[in-house]
């Protein structure tokens, strides 16, 4: 067992401290034992109680019966009366303290410390030590004569003597009867005793004044329920109860629906009970996978330390008249609050009923009810009042949807002068209208649905089904962009899906059609003209004239630009099925013009030379 004991004297009164200490080990037959729990897991978390005794005594020689419990004056240990002090008659005492740990029930003590706090440092106030002892039971009726049974030592403080001037304070004393606190926690009673005595009762020394309450500080391992999911990445469905319901014993057929009222649980008194009962909507999550729920219950009450569980069930569905004679079926039970601290978890309960959720998303049903019941019904410790506003929090993954908005390619190209030009953007199509593209495209598709990062995987092949290329990238969010795919001449399709953390796979999109087509027309466009043949007067100022532009031996010619000498830009012509188109022009004058002429394919690929035809008008004065 662990003793703390400490001087606020210097290095000297240290040393001092220290060689009186070897003497009094010699000195006193009473061995130091250290007491200690086993060593709690690892993983555990710890919480703290501080108790003060419920009851204390002393007993003293010089009053064989009369007993002293529950006095304000102090606790005292020690032989009593000494020369400093003739008018006192002489008499041993010796202090006992009750406590009761039965609050901590159930839990796993990892330490307690128990402090003693001196009051009086006159300088007849010294001892040369004293014992603790775990004892019997003490009451009214303890006296010297009828002491509670000494049952075990527990350990003992050594305080040598020294003269006034030189010992002035002692720091609190600080010992851990740790396995005594241990066994009473799993004792049925749940009480434990503590008894000090002095270490040489027949000293004349003087007496040891101490507080008459001292602290039982435990520390324990408590279960934390986390505030938070365990998977922060999925949503949160906060839900309201749209529904509640309680049933009193005392009342038993009288029902009480949706009221204002505290949230009632368990017994005030010990007679009358209470149980309450949730109706919570699932609708809104129809379909998605329900991970993780939880029910948030915020007291009306005030925490108290020792409380009995909580129990949280799946029971039948409620009505307007469900009473203590008509409760709903008790289906099974889900969770239990126990009490761990005031200090920590006493303004909230948080219960799990991920069980309970979890099976109605799988069955598909539309609600589900919760009930509550105290664990200890008769026991008021039992009795919980809690704000009328509970809350389901379920974390859900909502499936992945099929992906939709597909593109084949949106990369915002565009050529250069001077035929400047935006290529595509390519939507998704199938069939005749599917898109010629001068470049291997960069395919895009939303991917909805689920909760996180997803991945998308691509698929190419052939128009004739053969596979052709598959590749999984991301993850990301909302927006997929594929891969660059694709070689000059060859017809593809493209579709993709979604697949993310949880092992999701979404449906297939639908199937996009395109074709690279990455050469230019091979020979410019032939033109011809009339009544302007190239380089030959005709017509006059005024007389128009018909300019046909024609493949020359290209076939998948889509059309052309064209401009006249003077015209500020270029003009755009679509191709007839025979990949010629036909424009009419009408000479501003008389002057020799150039007709410049730019065959362009159907993935808008531009002929790498221009057609020149020159146009001459005759005056036709």
């Amino acid at each position: 067992m662990a003793v703390r004991g400490h001087n606020r004297n210097g290095a000297a009164f240290m040393m001092s401290c220290l060689s009186r200490l070897l003497v009094k080990a010699l000195v006193v037959a009473l061995p130091a034992v250290t007491l200690t729990a086993m060593p709690s897991p690892a993983s555990a978390e710890e919480a703290t109680l501080s108790i003060r005794p419920q009851t204390w005594a002393y007993v003293s020689s010089s009053e064989e019966n009369k007993a002293h419990a529950n006095e304000d004056g102090h606790a005292t240990v020690g032989l009593q009366g000494s020369y400093t002090a003739p008018a006192q008659p002489e008499s041993v005492r010796r202090s006992f303290f009750g406590y009761d740990v039965s609050a901590l029930r159930g839990k796993t003590i990892v330490k307690a410390e128990l402090t003693f706090v001196p009051v009086d440092h006159s300088c007849d106030n010294r001892i040369v030590g004293f014992s603790l002892w775990e004892t019997g039971a003490v009451g009214e009726h303890t006296t010297w004569k009828h002491q509670p049974e000494w049952l075990r030592t527990l350990g003992a403080t050594l305080i040598p003597w020294l003269p006034c001037s030189q010992q002035t304070d002692y720091w609190p004393f600080v010992m851990q009867p740790t396995a005594s606190v241990a066994e009473a926690v799993a004792g049925e009673s749940g009480l434990v005793t503590f008894g000090i005595q002095s270490l040489d009762e027949a000293r004349p020394t003087g007496r040891l004044l101490l507080e008459n309450n001292p602290e039982l500080r435990i520390t324990y391992e408590a279960e934390r329920r986390n505030a938070y999911p365990k998977d922060p990445r999925l949503p949160l469905a906060a839900l309201n109860p749209t529904a509640w319901a309680y049933a009193e014993s005392g009342h038993q057929n009288v029902p009480h629906w949706n009221t204002g009222e505290p949230v009632p649980v368990g017994s005030p008194d010990g007679h009358r009970r209470h149980r309450s009962f949730f109706r919570f909507d699932l609708s809104a999550l129809a379909g998605d996978r329900l991970e993780e729920a939880r029910l948030w219950l915020s007291r009306a009450d005030t925490c108290r330390p020792g409380e009995q569980p909580v129990e949280v069930w799946e029971t039948g569905d409620i009505s307007e008249e469900t009473t203590w004679h008509r409760q709903p079926q008790w289906l099974r039970r889900l969770d239990a609050y126990t009490w761990q601290s005031c200090e920590d978890s006493g303004a909230s309960l948080i219960l799990d009923v991920t069980e309970a959720i979890r099976q109605a998303g799988q069955d598909g049903r539309a609600s589900v009810t919760i009930g509550l019941r105290s664990a200890a019904e008769d026991d008021p410790l039992g009795w919980y009042s809690l704000d009328n506003g509970p809350r389901l929090d379920v974390s859900h993954l909502p499936p992945l949807s099929k992906p939709s908005d597909l593109v084949t390619d949106n990369s915002d190209r565009s050529w250069p002068a001077p035929l400047p030009g935006r290529i595509g953007p390519f939507p998704c199509v199938r069939g005749e209208a599917r898109p010629y593209i001068p470049y291997a495209p960069r395919p895009e598709a939303n991917v909805p649905g689920g909760a996180d990062l997803r991945w998308a995987r691509w698929q190419w092949q052939t128009l004739d089904g053969e596979p052709v290329h598959e590749e999984r990238n991301g993850p990301g969010y909302g927006r997929a962009y594929g891969p660059r795919w694709g070689s000059d001449g060859v017809a593809y399709r493209w579709r993709v899906r979604s697949e993310d953390v949880y092992q999701q796979v979404s449906e297939w999109s639908d199937w996009c059609e395109y074709v690279v087509d990455t050469t230019k027309p091979g020979r410019p466009a032939a033109v011809s003209g009339t009544p302007y043949l190239d380089r030959q007067p005709a017509g006059g100022p005024g007389v128009p004239g018909r300019f046909t532009f024609a493949p020359n031996g290209v076939t998948d010619v889509a059309g052309y630009y064209y401009r006249f000498s003077g015209d500020a830009s270029w003009t755009w012509v679509p191709a007839e099925v025979d990949g010629s188109a036909t424009v009419t022009w009408t000479p501003p004058g008389a002057a020799s013009y150039e007709l410049a002429v730019v065959s362009v394919d159907r993935a808008t690929n531009r002929a790498p030379s221009t057609a020149s035809y020159h146009v001459v008008v005759a005056d036709g004065a």
